[in-house]
């Protein structure tokens, strides 16, 4: 979905909600512009300003303060009514790379629902003033920017190329973008972010009819607007004057503005969001590929929960994610048929689709609106859909309600134990929804254990190194991904290239070996490598050694802070995580003194090292975990402080004597993964006769509601009697489905019953085993006594 609230970097034209455009400015003529679409041309017009907007007066006159490359003036007007926006920007141009991105202009524009009037395209020098609005400079490309992260947004990029262009000139540019949403035609929303550049005049207008339920906030309770009125009509005014110009921080979570902001919006409720949405996105639920599919799921298996896994795994793993907006603006989903046909969609199409799959199941679910980057902090704004830029799927099995990302490829786990979305706040979009709702966090299962082993030799030979790498939970997906993304030989190499960096000189020594427990997100991979450049040889006087040095880099990497001075905003974390590594040596001559035990307690992360040693061998292992996902400012200097005081623990140092062999075993470069039992495989699924069509309800299951709805008694709970809850029917929400053999039939166990049953059989049958062991070791035993005793009385008797 697009989002016009990602936090940007610089400003640039939100488009939000707009109503039916006015009469365009007067077009160029088709014969005078060059590489334009017909199509295209009508949307693209060179003009004067219209009348409603105001053009304000410009101070060029230079000054000490103004520093680099200074803006003499940002304004934005926005009439409500009009749906118009126009921008202006003026510019002085002091370093030749402002030369070479301003002489370059470019603005990105929706032909389908967006007309662009340009007014001026001025480059002053003194007296000079030159005009670059022609329509013989016009150029339209399509660029398709987010291609390589699979998007397509359909969206147009026109470019014209300034002339005679240089340091200290003055570029004033103009422009105004009529709009018309596709879900909301007659509602109006702005977001408008001042960047922290130099800036000597900020204006924002809007304009509305006074009735209008217009309302505004800011993140800066400073940022308060005048209010004038005129012939029914009301305009908000901001104005900002000499502000100082700001480098960005680095490392900022995604849902902290750096830039203030003002939003603007007349949407009275997050219910009113909800109920143009849910009417926007129409239901398909007697689709022939939709019912196809559900069929064939039930047919193989029984459990709601399997039965979920796999349509939310088919959908995740089989449906390629490709976002095409080029047909419905971003805006609506295509039709779940649609996309099991052609076998790609993006959040909000796989999403939807996945509501469809799930409800003809028999299991309530409803997609639920996010934002990736502000996550819980969508609640600090006004209702407005445009805060949204990503879906997911919400549903309720035995009584358990998950959220799932049906974008997140290749997931482990069962359907009820899967890592869920973490975005802590969003939008459902079902009936009777009137707020946004939390979205939990799961029990963390997050866990990377990295071991490397260091088999050192001191004799000219070359050491060797053994890695073993456990994963669970997000990280595991996130190595299976990778896996999967780039192929076993791929995923070598740039795994023998990270530690070269470490190592210079590292060389693989055999093949990767991996073993992927998808079913318990487990997955396990183990690698060898031949280091030549790991010790350094010291000569003191006629004794001479060699010196090692390690560090837990992966620790160091999850805690890693290279920031000097004052922050003004919060530090990012990658929460949740939890890393162990584990450094092994094994070398005859290793010093006694390897081995220093610490603990450090931060509000942000937890460290700790332990270990142990004997002659010939250390074993050290660190340990970190992540406790919050940022560090508020004024938390930051005690931080550091924390931080400074692990980073000595997570480098290991020591010499080594001369003559020190590796050990015969590291020689061996295979079997490189842990030993584990082997774990008892699931039963085979169910055949058709087993499980059956009839197991199908006759109807889809309602759209799911919100807890607070049922604490508040607004729907009749479910009787254990019936086979079908007695929920109230919203319309088309609760259409018959067409089914083979309705009759019904026993619900079977759920999957979770299922497998505990068989794992209490599994203990069973290994207490049972122990028994047996136990008895035939215990006679055996006996008889050996036996026969000692007897020979022990034979003994004595002759020794008389």
């Amino acid at each position: 979905m697009d989002s016009t609230f990602v936090p940007p970097a610089v400003p640039d034209y939100s488009p939000g909600l707009a109503a039916p455009t006015p009469e365009p400015a007067p077009a160029a003529e088709i014969g005078t512009v060059s590489l334009i679409p017909p199509h295209v041309l009508e949307r693209i017009a060179i003009g004067p300003v219209e009348s409603w907007i105001v053009e304000r007066p410009i101070d060029l006159e230079a000054r000490k303060e103004d520093g680099s490359n200074p803006v003499y003036l940002l304004d934005a007007q926005h009439d409500a009514e009009l749906q118009g926006s126009y921008h202006r920007h003026v510019q002085r141009l002091d370093t030749t790379k402002a030369v070479s991105e301003a002489s370059q202009w470019r603005l990105n524009f929706d032909p389908a629902t967006e007309r662009l009037f340009i007014h001026t395209l001025i480059v002053r020098r003194g007296e000079r003033v030159a005009e670059n609005a022609k329509p013989e400079r016009l150029r339209v490309l399509q660029r398709e920017e987010g291609l390589e992260s699979q998007t397509l947004n359909g969206r147009l990029t026109v470019v014209v190329l300034l002339e005679d262009v240089r340091a200290g000139d003055i570029l004033d540019i103009s422009f105004t973008i009529h709009s018309q949403n596709r879900i909301f035609p007659t509602h109006f929303a702005r977001l408008v972010t001042i960047p922290n550049w130099t800036l000597r005049d900020f204006h924002l207008t809007v304009r509305f009819p006074t009735g209008r339920p217009m309302r505004w906030k800011s993140n800066d309770e400073k940022l308060t607007p005048m209010i004038g009125e005129e012939a029914e009509a009301t305009e908000w005014s901001w104005h900002l004057h000499d502000q100082a110009g700001r480098e960005p921080e680095r490392n900022v979570p995604g849902w902290h503005f750096q830039h203030r902001w003002i939003q603007l919006t007349d949407f009275t409720s997050w219910a009113e969001v909800v109920s143009g949405v849910v009417a926007a996105w129409r239901e398909d639920l007697q689709n022939p590929e939709v019912l196809h599919l559900v069929e064939s799921i039930a047919a193989e298996v029984a459990p709601p929960a399997l039965r979920a896994e796999r349509a939310l795994t088919y959908l995740q793993d089989d449906i390629r994610n490709l976002s095409d907006s080029t047909e419905f603006g971003g805006q609506n989903p295509t039709s779940p048929g649609v996309i099991l046909k052609r076998g790609f969609g993006d959040c909000k199409d796989k999403s939807f689709a996945a509501v469809h799959l799930l409800r003809l199941l028999g299991i309530p679910a409803r997609p639920v609106l996010v934002n990736t980057d502000l996550r819980q902090t969508v609640e600090e704004f006004l209702p407005t859909p445009n805060v949204f830029n990503h879906a997911i799927v919400e549903f309720e099995i035995d009584g358990r309600r998950r959220w799932l990302d049906t974008t997140q490829t290749l997931q482990g786990g069962s359907v009820l134990s899967r890592p869920m979305a973490q975005f802590r706040l969003g939008l459902p979009l079902g009936p009777g929804v009137e707020d946004l709702e939390s979205i939990p966090t799961d029990e963390s299962s997050d866990r990377t254990e990295l071991k490397e082993t260091f088999y050192l030799d001191t004799t000219g030979r070359s050491s060797t190194l053994r890695v073993q790498v456990i994963a669970t939970g997000r990280d595991a997906e996130k190595w299976r991904r990778g896996l999967a993304h780039d192929g076993v030989e791929v995923f070598a190499r740039q795994r023998e290239f990270f530690y070269q960096q470490l190592f210079p000189g590292a060389h693989r020594l055999g093949k990767v070996e991996w073993h992927d427990d998808r079913e318990n997100n487990e997955l396990v991979f183990g690698e060898a490598f031949e280091l030549r450049s790991v010790l350094f040889p010291i000569v003191s006087g006629e004794e001479r050694a060699f010196l090692f040095r390690f560090r837990a880099h992966a620790i160091q990497a999850v805690l890693g802070l290279f920031e000097s001075g004052r922050r003004r905003h919060p530090w990012e974390m990658p929460f949740p995580c939890r890393v162990r590594h584990t450094i092994e040596i094994e070398s005859s001559g290793l010093p006694l003194n390897l081995v220093r035990p610490a603990q450090v307690d931060a509000k942000a992360f937890r460290f700790s090292c332990h270990g142990q040693q004997r002659p010939g061998f250390a074993s050290i292992t660190f340990l970190a975990q992540i406790l919050a996902d940022h560090v508020p400012t004024w938390e930051f200097e005690v931080h550091k402080q924390k931080i400074g005081e692990v980073w000595p623990s997570t480098i290991m140092t020591g010499q080594l004597p001369p003559s020190s062999v590796v050990p015969w075993k590291a020689r061996s470069h295979e079997n490189l993964l842990p030993r584990r039992g082997t774990r008892a495989t699931s039963s085979s699924p169910q055949s058709p006769d087993e499980a059956g069509l009839s197991a199908l309800p006759i109807e889809a299951a309602p759209a799911l509601t919100s807890r607070a709805q049922r604490e508040r008694g607004n729907l009749v709970p479910r009787e254990e009697k019936s086979g079908r809850a007695s929920e109230p029917t919203h319309g088309r929400d609760r259409g018959p489905v067409l089914r083979p053999n309705p009759s019904a039939t026993p619900p079977p166990l759920p999957d979770s019953a299922l497998r505990e049953s068989s794992s209490r059989r599994r203990r069973g049958s290994r207490r049972r085993h122990r028994r047996q062991e136990h008895g035939i070791l215990f006679w055996i035993g006996t008889i050996i006594g036996g026969f000692i005793l007897l020979a022990m009385l034979h003994f004595l008797l002759h020794a008389k």
